[in-house]
């Protein structure tokens, strides 16, 4: 259907376009969460000088989880990338909550935030909460 309305040529480029935005995207994200793990073992941790987080293990293991778990889904009688991208979605959400004190932690204990600011994230802290909620009843009635 490209190839009829965007001419022979139009159709692989389109195809190799989101090919290349969606393989930044996996990297990004990969790298964002190992940076985030990283960040928060060296807070846990007593916030102790550590080498560039890029060259911690905690990156290093959320890298490759990050990269490798989604292959389980491309094996023989897994679900359709529908059903994968619902439940990741979902399972985002079930970890909102958790991110959100993170963050609220790191910036509480360096004294970044003004009083009406830890009001926001209280707030936030609250919408992740009820979406962590209603995300749990969707995923648990389902059909």
């Amino acid at each position: 259907m490209l190839t009829i309305s965007l001419g022979s040529m139009g159709g692989p480029v389109f195809y190799v376009g989101c090919f290349s935005a969606l393989l930044s995207s996996v990297i990004g994200n990969a790298s964002g969460y190992g940076l985030l793990v990283a960040e928060v073992v060296r807070v846990l941790g007593g916030g102790k000088s550590v080498p560039a987080p890029a060259e911690t293990p905690a990156w290093r293991a959320t890298v490759l989880w990050c990269l490798l778990s989604p292959l389980v889904w491309s094996l023989p009688g897994m679900p359709n990338f529908v059903t994968l991208t619902i439940l990741v979605n979902a399972v985002n959400v079930v970890v909102l909550p958790f991110l959100t004190i993170v963050l609220w932690a790191i910036a509480w204990k360096g004294r970044l935030m003004a009083w009406y600011e830890h009001i926001v994230m209280g707030g936030l802290l609250v919408l992740a909460l009820w979406g962590t909620w209603q995300s749990a009843i969707s995923l648990s009635t389902r059909e």
